[in-house]
């Protein structure tokens, strides 16, 4: 039972990749606490992605409006002028965050240029945690494309 389970769970993370021209290179672990997931795009990929979705230059604007996960149109971020972040499910609010893009990891270390990390800041009880952003723009129908700091999981959302 294990077995079947763990084979479904790498085939879904494929999938999910895949569906976002985005191919994870391994983990990379630079301390006990952090981990780091690095994309690697080959030549045609790269191209192809450029050619089908809009990298953005200023993500800060870009965020800002109303997000429904692709896989799971019950999920509902919104992003706010004023830096707050609202995570939505069947419309009932779950999570309240303030936001901001940092040129720095959680151990302090710089981020490379042209690569955008957004600090969420829990408005209940202050926890923190980052998303790598590598997919946004702010036209309707178009992605967005974060991957967790800590853990690595991939959200894909399509603005509304």
């Amino acid at each position: 039972m294990k077995i079947k389970v763990l084979l479904f769970f790498v085939v879904g993370i494929t999938a999910v990749a895949f569906n976002a021209k985005i191919i994870l290179t391994k983990l990379q672990v630079t301390n006990k606490q952090e981990v780091v997931a690095k994309p690697n795009f080959t030549k045609k990929e790269q191209k192809k992605t450029a050619t089908n979705t809009t990298l953005s230059m200023n993500p800060q604007q870009d965020i800002v409006g109303t997000w429904l996960m692709e896989n799971h149109p019950n999920s509902k971020w919104v992003f706010t002028n004023d830096n707050k972040h609202y995570t939505y499910v069947d419309n009932v609010l779950q999570w309240s965050y303030s936001y901001e893009f940092v040129d720095y990891l959680p151990n302090g270390n710089p981020i490379p240029t042209g690569e955008f990390l957004i600090k969420f800041t829990d408005l209940d009880d202050g926890d923190v945690s980052y998303d790598w952003v590598y997919d946004v723009s702010p036209n309707a129908g178009s992605y967005l494309t974060l991957i967790s700091e800590d853990t690595g999981r991939m959200g894909i959302f399509i603005k509304q």
